[in-house]
Order: structure tokens, then C-alpha cells, then sequence
């Protein structure tokens, strides 16, 4: 563990009000503002934002590296580029969350994955496993068939936050994090 995520927030010095104990109950977290739990709609929209922006590197490079569609639809070209998408998808979440606690669609929309029982960044093993819970059934879309469902449970994984008080979902379950609001604090001009 890094002495960093002792600190207040490197990114916003005033320090938000992280918890610093495990949170047991809803009642533990304000209702909104700093610290609060992120919305379920905040969450989705980030995490939407977050896979286009991947999507968009990831059919990039499967182009350059010549995968090409031919008249009847069909991919052409070698296959290995295929797998692009899950594993840049993963690396993208594991070292944003793990470096700044955002993506940035988290950033964007000023939410942020917090370790549930110190407060604060979550850690990059944190991240990694919040991004490999639902990421690893990615893989399934590039096999296609039948294995093309399991991108079906990504979408149960994140839904999953639906039923739970604080909005953890069975990722943030998994890796011991928490997605709180982060509002930008507004800073003083110096004139």
C-alpha cells in the first residue's frame, strides 16, 4: 500500500469526506454531496461513456491491425485483434481506477471508487479486480455462438448495484469498493 492514499485527494486538495471506517449501513453516508453514494443513473452513464471510448480505440486498432469486414458482413483478417476490446477495456478501468479513482466517465459525471474499509483511492489490485469481474465475459463476444451471451453478464453484474442500499454491485463486492460522489471543488481566483 502507497502512502498516497492516506493523503487527502491529489486531485482535489480541500480532501472530500471519504469514510475512514468500513460503512455498515446506508445511514453512514450522507444522502448527497461529497461522499455520498453515486447514483445508479451517474453510474450507468459514466460506465456507458467509458466502454465507447474503448470501443472507439479498440475497432481503431482492429482496423490498422487488418481486420476488415468483406461484402457478406463477415470479419476478415486475423483474429487475435478481436480481443482487443476486453483486454484494452480492462487495462483502461484497472489503471485509471487504481491511479485517480476515476475513469473518465467517472470523472465527467464526479464520481469515484473509494476503498469500502480504509476510505480513500481504491488500490490498483482493487481496480483490477472491479475491471476483471465483469470483463472477463467480454472474451464470450469475440468467440461468438452461444459463448456470445456471456456479455449478457456484464450487464446482471452492474445491475446488480440496483439492489443494494449503497449501489455496491457484485464488482464493487468483489474488489471491496464503493463509488461515492466527488463534486469539483470550486477553488478561490488568486487576483
Amino acid at each position: 500500500m502507497s502512502d498516497a492514499h492516506a493523503l487527502p485527494d491529489p486531485l482535489r486538495p480541500s480532501g472530500l469526506p471519504y469514510p475512514s471506517t468500513p460503512v455498515v449501513v446506508r445511514d453512514q453516508l450522507p444522502d448527497k454531496g461529497p461522499g455520498a453514494p453515486a447514483s445508479w443513473g451517474l453510474r450507468a452513464a459514466a460506465r456507458l461513456f467509458d466502454l465507447l471510448a474503448v470501443y472507439v480505440v479498440s475497432v481503431s486498432l482492429i482496423g490498422l491491425l487488418g481486420v476488415e469486414t468483406n461484402a457478406d458482413g463477415e470479419l476478415v483478417g486475423p483474429v487475435w485483434p478481436l480481443f482487443l476490446f476486453p483486454v484494452l477495456f480492462m487495462a483502461y478501468e484497472t489503471f485509471l481506477i487504481g491511479r485517480n479513482g476515476q475513469t473518465l466517465g467517472k470523472f465527467l459525471l464526479r464520481i469515484r471508487a473509494i476503498d469500502w474499509n480504509r476510505g480513500g483511492i481504491a488500490s490498483y489490485q482493487q481496480a483490477a479486480i472491479r475491471a476483471v469481474v465483469p470483463g472477463i465475459f467480454l472474451f464470450g463476444t469475440v468467440v461468438g455462438g452461444a459463448l456470445g451471451l456471456l456479455a449478457l453478464i456484464p450487464v446482471v453484474i452492474y445491475l446488480s448495484s440496483l439492489v443494494n442500499p449503497v449501489f455496491r454491485g457484485l464488482h464493487d463486492r468483489a474488489a471491496g469498493t464503493i463509488v461515492l460522489a466527488a463534486p469539483w471543488v470550486k477553488r478561490p481566483r488568486d487576483d
